[in-house]
């Protein structure tokens, strides 16, 4: 089969798209790929979609997983429970594993995105969670949207600290550095984010002002003086 010809049809990446008709004339409806693989085609790899509208839509293997991935944000943004992120997170881990292949690191760098911001809104279930009870989460302790223990979640004191780690970070650093990262120029790895976002920079103290001479006084004996504290 020529590769610059073969259209490939996988599942719905949004709303806007509907379960697209295998439609390549070289290949019968049996033969049409249910998952998307790593090293599936070539450069001329696309897939076939068909809208409500019946406008057919061309996407490259790239654009097929960035849709992937920003309808996976979408969904993380509305989760309502930690069964929920969980689950998102296994599915962000499997993205990471996709694109790394591509060895393209703006899409590297978006998967991890993915699981960084999981991650965050799990730390901030897990946080209020802790707030509620007026301490640190049990590993016992139910999860009031679900009914499962954090045990049961697969959720360890490691994973709980890092995730609640990341909810207390302040959101512009980490607005910034996700921001930074989709360049694609480095990689978003979890040491960068521990450098960059969660390590806090020592605070600078003012430095004297030569222009201003401050004013002192002993608050026992109320004798004052100008010039630098000795």
């Amino acid at each position: 089969m020529d590769g610059k010809k073969r259209v490939i049809a996988l599942g719905a990446t949004g709303p806007d798209f509907e379960e697209p008709r295998w439609e390549s004339p070289d290949a019968p409806l049996s033969e049409a790929p249910t998952e998307i693989k790593a090293d599936d085609g070539d450069a001329g790899w696309t897939m076939l979609y068909e809208t409500d509208e019946g406008a057919v839509v061309k996407l490259s293997q790239r654009d097929h997983i960035l849709a992937r991935i920003d309808a996976a944000k979408r969904e993380i943004l509305a989760a309502d429970s930690m069964v929920k992120l969980m689950a998102f997170r296994s599915k962000a881990d499997a993205m990471r594993q996709l694109v790394r292949a591509s060895r393209d690191l703006q899409l590297i760098n978006l998967a991890n995105e993915l699981k960084l911001r999981c991650e965050t809104q799990l730390g901030e279930m897990l946080r209020d969670t802790r707030l509620s009870r007026g301490g640190r989460p049990s590993k016992t302790a139910p999860d009031s949207r679900s009914g499962f223990t954090l045990r049961e979640l697969g959720i360890d004191k490691n994973l709980s600290s890092w995730c609640q780690r990341l909810a207390a970070a302040p959101k512009e650093r980490f607005e910034r550095v996700m921001a930074e990262a989709r360049s694609g120029v480095w990689e978003l790895t979890r040491q960068a984010v521990k450098k960059l976002v969660l390590e806090q920079r020592p605070k600078e103290f003012k430095r004297h002002d030569e222009s201003i001479e401050p004013q002192y006084r002993c608050p026992s004996c109320g004798f004052s003086w100008s010039g630098k504290p000795k």
